[in-house]
């Protein structure tokens, strides 16, 4: 057992440079063209003095439901210059994105279905059941309206 008058040796060697990597995730739509991205991310890195020249990597690290998420990964020497980096990686991504791949922004999809219930049917405009309606289509539903509307 030691005493508060031994000591035991400490060395910390969790970190032995200041380097850094920082992240930006973009979440865009599947047609997304993943290689010209990278390309794009290593164009605008080139002479930028806040990037270190270490991390420069795109990777697509999720695809799920309606977009993909694309993760740029960069390093810089120190945490303010990270910070800078970062927002300027965003800024680059998603002016590049606008003038160029407008597609792969990302975008909420619809698929209409072809109404197969004749125009006349009541279940066609969406209710399920005529007798679940508050007004009209009953003898009760008419009796509401005419109750509700001062008839």
């Amino acid at each position: 057992m030691l005493t508060s008058s031994q000591h035991t040796p400490f060395e910390n060697w969790t970190k032995s440079q200041s380097e850094l990597l920082g992240t930006v995730e973009l979440d865009v739509d599947w047609t997304v063209p993943v290689e010209d991205m990278r390309q794009e991310l290593r164009r605008a890195l080139e002479g930028v003095d806040l990037w270190d020249g270490r991390v420069c990597v795109l990777q697509v690290t999720d695809a799920v439901n309606s977009f993909v998420r694309v993760r740029a990964l960069v390093s810089a020497p120190d945490a303010p210059r990270l910070w800078d980096l970062r927002c300027l990686v965003r800024e680059h991504l998603v002016d590049w994105l606008r003038r160029r791949e407008p597609g792969a922004l990302p975008q909420v999809r619809v698929n209409a279905l072809a109404a197969a219930v004749p125009s006349g049917d009541v279940r066609g405009r969406g209710d399920h059941d005529p007798d679940a309606r508050v007004f009209g289509e009953s003898v009760d539903g008419e009796e509401r309206v005419k109750a509700f509307g001062g008839n």
